[in-house]
């Protein structure tokens, strides 16, 4: 004859106190989570905007333009002015020329 040493709704009552603690910690988990990464984005976005003024303002231009240059264009200070050189004759801004050398003639 088998002898039951624990009682069943004793047992069932402990999970189910434990599998909503577990959901509880869960959802707090989850909240931070998702605070943190609205942190990271506006920092991101922060970021950004001060990386592309400051070579903006590097270059003599005006940080203002930094508004009008695409998200997806990296913050590099090489990008930042390969977009201002091929957008920036809407804003004034003249394309720097390549100068050549004047070429020597030889006189013989």
């Amino acid at each position: 004859m088998a002898t039951n040493y624990y009682d069943d709704d004793e047992d069932e009552d402990t999970t189910t106190d434990v599998v909503g603690q577990l959901r509880k910690v869960n959802r707090t988990l989850e909240k931070r989570a998702k605070e943190l990464e609205q942190e990271l984005a506006g920092l991101k976005t922060q970021t950004r905007q001060r990386t592309v003024k400051d070579v903006l303002q590097a270059k003599g231009l005006n940080p203002k333009i930094a508004a009008f240059i695409p998200q997806d264009i990296d913050t590099s200070e090489e990008a930042i002015n390969n977009w201002v050189n091929e957008y920036g004759d809407v804003f004034g801004i003249q394309a720097p020329t390549e100068e050549k050398p004047a070429e020597k003639k030889s006189r013989d």
